[in-house]
C-alpha cells in the first residue's frame, strides 16, 4: 500500500518563515505547532532558507493543479492528432516541444503515470 502524503495546503509560519506547517494542524497547549518541517541549511543565509521554504510550499500546493494541466495538454494533443486537417500543427515543432515538456512533467510529478500520458502526434 502506498503511503499518502499529508493533505494540502502547507503554509509558511508568519513568525518564523523557515517553518513549514500543515494548515490543518493546530498549536498544542503550549502554543507550539506539531508536525512542522524546518528548512535550515548550513552556510546559507536565513533569507535563502526562507526562500527555499516558500518555494517548497508553493511547489507542493500547486502540484495537483500543474499535474492536471499537463494531463489536459496531452489530452488536447491526442484529440487533435486524429483530425485530418491539422497536418501543419503536427509539423509545428514548438507545439510538439510543449507537449513533450508536459509529458515529462507528468512523469516527474508522478512516476506511476510515466508512459500513460503520451501524445500520439
Amino acid at each position: 500500500m502506498k503511503t499518502k502524503h499529508t493533505e494540502l495546503p502547507w503554509c509558511i509560519d508568519e513568525e518564523n518563515p523557515m517553518l513549514i506547517y500543515h494548515e490543518g494542524l493546530s498549536k498544542d497547549s503550549s502554543n507550539v505547532r506539531s508536525d512542522i518541517l524546518t528548512i535550515i541549511q548550513r552556510d546559507e543565509p536565513q533569507r535563502t532558507c526562507e526562500a527555499n521554504a516558500t518555494f517548497i510550499v508553493r511547489a507542493c500546493n500547486s502540484h495537483e493543479a500543474l499535474l492536471e494541466a499537463c494531463k489536459a495538454i496531452v489530452n488536447v494533443c491526442n484529440s487533435i492528432a486524429v483530425a485530418p486537417d491539422l497536418t501543419n500543427l503536427r509539423n509545428c515543432n514548438r507545439f510538439v516541444q510543449v507537449v513533450v515538456k508536459a509529458e515529462a512533467a507528468i512523469a516527474l510529478a508522478d512516476p506511476a503515470e510515466k508512459g500513460k500520458w503520451e501524445c500520439t502526434l
